[in-house]
């Protein structure tokens, strides 16, 4: 046998020896992994995304609320004692900002008349975080 009839055989042995593309052999189970993969991100990151969802939908009805809070906020006494309302639990308690050091012991003492605003954090209507 020469070479080229070697090389000819050869060539088609390779021929005939291809493998068709399935769909359940060889794109399927890639397929399957991926949205495996997926569904798992999605159930770890869930909340992540619900943020998200919830922050867009309520930055669209905020200016809508801001409206309604501009017209309630003119019935306000900007005379009357300070208090908090949690209507949720139905409660209504005096705030007290008179605490000016933290003092475990004057705390307990205000907390019997009032709730008390700890002291060096932000007032109601300044930007950060109210400790009461």
């Amino acid at each position: 046998m020469t070479k080229s009839t070697k090389s000819a055989k050869k060539s088609k042995e390779l021929a005939n020896s291809r493998v068709r593309m399935s769909f359940t052999k060889h794109l399927l189970p890639p397929l399957a992994g991926l949205l495996v993969a997926l569904a798992v991100f999605g159930f770890f990151n869930s909340s992540l995304i619900s943020g998200k969802i919830a922050y867009r939908v309520y930055s669209r009805r905020a200016h809508v609320s801001s409206l309604d809070n501009q017209t309630a906020s003119s019935n306000i006494d900007k005379n009357a004692p300070p208090k908090i309302t949690i209507n949720k639990i139905n409660v209504t308690a005096p705030i007290n900002f008179d605490q000016s050091v933290v003092n475990q012991g004057a705390f307990q003492k205000a907390l019997q008349h009032a709730v008390v605003h700890y002291p060096n954090t932000a007032v109601p209507g300044q930007p950060g975080n109210i400790v009461i």
